[in-house]
């Protein structure tokens, strides 16, 4: 899985597309979640998902670019989640499932669509 584009992206897209419309000037996308929250924009339990979920997938990107570089492979990423231990499969899951839910809503409150 490319967690960069499949994660990171979407939830950083989002995250600034709702900052920009709500006038949130903060430029690193937890302080706009923390902003979204602090405004009333944003339920403290998607920020807690969303934060959580820019920092699991942060980490596991970083864990496979050290990996990677490691073993003198090209740095990508691109992870196997074929090896990562049962909780950590549940932490990837859960926080795939926070940003599709958030780009969602996203989706949702700025066409009238719903995916």
């Amino acid at each position: 899985i490319n967690l960069k584009y499949q994660g990171l992206l979407p939830l950083v897209e989002a995250a600034r597309l709702l900052a920009l419309r709500e006038g949130v000037n903060r430029t690193s996308t937890l302080g706009r979640i923390e902003t979204l929250h602090a405004s009333g924009i944003m339920g403290r339990d998607e920020m807690d998902s969303l934060s959580s979920a820019f920092e699991k997938l942060t980490y596991f990107i970083l864990r496979q670019q050290i990996g990677d570089f490691i073993n003198r492979s090209q740095v990508t990423t691109c992870v196997s989640p074929g090896t990562f231990s049962r909780k950590e499969k549940d932490a990837l899951t859960e926080s795939l499932r926070a940003i599709q839910s958030f780009r969602s809503r996203i989706h949702a409150e700025f066409t009238g669509d719903v995916f």
